[in-house]
């Protein structure tokens, strides 16, 4: 099939090709948009007047038209063979059917610039953005291992239960905020000494919220929460339980804080089922901590073991999960 007969007219988005028509002039065939960035986009019409008046609406970079009449049974046929004809020529489509490669606006373009495509489809090198997505797969390396060793821990499943309850009851949105917002630490190397050391630590903003610690002479495992201050009223604890609620003040980016501290490993569910506003309490301060930016911790939070968190909590909820093809 011969596509040589083309007409070419200089236009812009908005100007009417009727003008280009005689009276009851053939307007059936195929056509190619040229645009002011050097892209171009091919097409097939019964009537072409109509259709550029769609396209002129959508696209205001349109530069030129090319139109060549072709009987409409040969439509289909002629658009391929432009399309290839145009991609052989070294175009950039911004088809999306009839190509593999289409320069038409993308969602694409918003995550990589359309220009780097470009170069990239041209040969140039890979290039390695520092994104999330990078900074999520090197810090799971970094954080598997104490995460592994936690796991082999005898006490794990009392420590497990316990940041799945803080999880779930008082951090907002946490499979959306994690990461960012608060922080999960397994094995952290802050707060060592020859008689304690650290098991697992929830951080919101900057400040440490929720920490299980280990005995390291008696093997004992005990945890402390940091909640809102006055939220609380020492009455509300248990005659024998009343000293373990006491103001921290030592928190500059926090200011005075309440801290429960002594509660037995795997005990939190009980400690806000029992106590009057804790888990109000625990919100509150989380919240308000998220609220203030991004954690300083982000990159020793350990994605392995929210990613089992977040699927306990799920689990026990009975939400629905998608099925594996």
């Amino acid at each position: 099939m011969s596509l040589s007969t083309f007409r070419h007219w200089e236009i812009s988005s908005g100007t009417s090709l009727g003008v280009h028509f005689r009276p009851g002039e053939n307007r059936c065939g195929i056509y190619i948009l040229e645009f002011s960035d050097g892209q171009r986009y091919v097409g097939q019409s019964h009537d072409v007047i109509r259709r550029f008046a769609d396209h002129s609406r959508k696209h205001p970079d349109i530069a030129s038209v090319q139109f060549c009449a072709v009987p409409a049974h040969d439509l289909d046929a002629a658009e391929r063979q432009l399309v290839q004809n145009q991609r052989d020529a070294g175009h950039y489509l911004r088809n999306i059917d009839l190509v593999s490669q289409s320069w038409s606006d993308s969602v694409l373009d918003a995550v990589v610039d359309r220009e780097i495509q470009i170069s990239w489809a041209e040969g140039a090198p890979q290039t390695h953005p520092d994104d999330l997505r990078m900074l999520i797969a090197r810090r799971r390396r970094a954080t598997r291992q104490k995460y592994e060793a936690l796991q082999d821990h005898p006490g794990f499943d009392a420590v497990f239960a316990d940041v799945r309850t803080y999880v779930d009851r008082v951090i907002a949105w946490p499979s959306a905020t994690d990461g960012r917002f608060w922080t999960l630490t397994a094995l952290p190397s802050t707060g060592k000494s020859r008689e304690l050391r650290r098991l697992a630590c929830v951080s919101c903003g900057r400040v440490e919220t929720f920490v299980i610690l280990e005995d390291r002479e008696s093997g004992d495992l005990w945890w402390f929460l940091n909640i809102e201050h006055g939220v609380v009223s020492r009455r509300a604890l248990p005659r024998d339980l009343r000293s373990a609620l006491a103001a921290d003040d030592g928190y500059r980016t926090a200011g005075v804080v309440d801290r429960i501290t002594g509660g037995v490993a795997g005990s939190l569910s009980d400690w806000l089922d029992e106590t009057p506003n804790l888990e109000l309490a625990a919100r509150q301060l989380a919240l308000n901590l998220m609220r203030k930016g991004p954690s300083l911790f982000a990159r020793f939070h350990c994605d392995d073991f929210v990613d089992e968190v977040l699927l306990a909590i799920e689990d026990a909820a009975g939400l629905p999960t998608s099925q594996s093809e």
